[in-house]
């Protein structure tokens, strides 16, 4: 789909390091209405993740929440929102995550940050 092939090329121009055409791609699709439904919560995660890669750690903060917010029932939003959290609400995040996606891509890496807490 559309949505699809613009999410890879967001997620490709992230891989680069190119964070303002990876931004200027999904703020895009946000604002001219594209995004319907739980793709609310996957375009507002690969937007934290880009604010996140870039170094703005309170803007990727921001786009999870909004992501819960739009769709709590999308594991990743928890997932992403808990690598920037620290002490309870790390934890509590990262194992929402598990209960929701327990052989999810990012189970074990959450795993580890419960136990580990880095």
């Amino acid at each position: 789909t559309n949505f699809d092939a613009k999410i890879e090329l967001a997620q490709l121009y992230r891989q680069k390091r190119d964070f303002p055409k990876a931004q200027e791609t999904l703020n895009g699709m946000i604002k001219a209405n594209e995004v319907k439904g739980h793709n609310w919560a996957v375009a507002l995660v690969e937007l934290g993740r880009t604010y996140l890669d870039a170094g703005g750690i309170e803007l990727a903060q921001s786009n999870f929440k909004d992501a819960i917010t739009k769709d709590q029932t999308y594991p990743d939003s928890y997932y992403f929102l808990g690598r920037t959290l620290k002490g309870k609400p790390q934890k509590e995040s990262l194992a929402r995550y598990i209960g929701m996606a327990p052989a999810g891509p990012y189970a074990d890496e959450a795993e580890r940050i419960i136990k580990t807490g880095k």
